[in-house]
Formats: C-alpha cells, structure tokens, sequence
C-alpha cells in the first residue's frame, strides 16, 4: 500500500515538476524508519529503506513509466518484481 501511495506522489511530482519532492520525501522515509517501534515488522525498514534509495536513484525515479515494487525479501513471501522497476541504488 505505501509503494502505490509512493508511486502515485511520484508520478504526479515529475508531471508538475517538483523534482526536490522526491528527495524530500526519501529524507522522510529515511526518518520514519527510524522511528518505527521495535515491535514493527521486520521487512517494515527494509521496504522504506528500499523505498528511499529508489527515489534517489535519479535516472530511474525520474522515468514515469517505471513503477517502484516491493524489495523481495523472506518476509515479503518471494514476490516477483516486473521488468519496468526502479532499482534500488546500492
């Protein structure tokens, strides 16, 4: 639900042109994940981390036609990720 929430932020913030948008809102995500309780979901950093790194990776975050998804972890239950994915930077 986060990365179709994400994704729709995104694309609106590129049609505008609020590029700072998207950095700003990977600092948010960054913030957030320190703040999640210590009773959160394992894959619950994971993804706002993976999240974060895609929205920096700017060749990639800046392509409209390309969706963030899910990292795939052994929490997530082995999800596949589609060809046209923003890649998280590492």
């Amino acid at each position: 639900m986060l990365l179709q929430e994400l994704n729709r932020l995104r694309l609106a913030a590129l049609s505008l042109g609020f590029y700072d948008l998207l950095e700003a809102m990977a600092k948010l995500l960054e913030r957030e994940c320190t703040l999640l309780p210590s009773m959160a979901h394992p894959d619950a950093a994971l993804q706002m981390t993976h999240a974060a790194n895609s929205l920096r990776h700017s060749e990639l975050a800046r392509d409209a036609s390309r969706l963030i998804v899910p990292l795939q972890t052994n929490f997530a239950g082995g999800l596949s990720s589609p060809s046209n994915t923003v890649a998280a930077a590492d």
